[in-house]
């Protein structure tokens, strides 16, 4: 999935950057960097264009099974934190942040939380993983404001 997020100067992943695209890796397993080598074979994948498992290109408009292999891309994992500070923090997205990003509140009406940049991306940079809380109906994830049905590689 990727987003474009205008910002004027926050959540688990993105400073005076006018529009930045960003892509939220949604995945059952966390991804390592060593997942994200270059595909050599430089082949299309014949999967369906449109799948949060797949990693999106600027540059070719396309979604690929892994990097694009015509394009440089970056990978910008959360940070690491000791067990200890996740007892003491009242959010985890906000310890994981990976340098460059901040999470506050958005100017948005009623948009709650955000995420900015504190500092310039490259386009086609990746951050994540992403997590959440999993809702058991559709009443509770719709009155979170946040929720996204997501499927396995089955579409279920």
């Amino acid at each position: 999935m990727h987003i474009f997020i205008i910002i004027i100067i926050c959540m688990n992943n993105i400073v005076l950057i006018k529009e930045v695209q960003l892509q939220i890796i949604i995945n059952k397993k966390k991804r390592k960097e060593s997942d994200l080598k270059l595909n050599k074979s430089k082949k299309k994948s014949s999967k369906s264009e449109f799948d949060d498992a797949r990693l999106f290109c600027d540059d070719c408009n396309k979604f690929y099974d892994n990097i694009c292999p015509y394009h440089k891309q970056s990978y910008i994992p959360d940070k690491k934190i000791s067990k200890s500070l996740i007892k003491h923090s009242q959010r985890l997205s906000d310890l994981t942040c990976p340098d460059g990003i901040i999470i506050k509140s958005s100017t948005i009406l009623k948009a709650g939380k955000g995420v900015f940049a504190t500092k310039r991306f490259e386009k086609n940079t990746f951050f994540g993983p992403y997590m959440g809380t999993r809702h058991s109906n559709f009443k509770s994830a719709q009155e979170s404001g946040y929720a996204w049905s997501i499927a396995d590689k089955y579409g279920k």
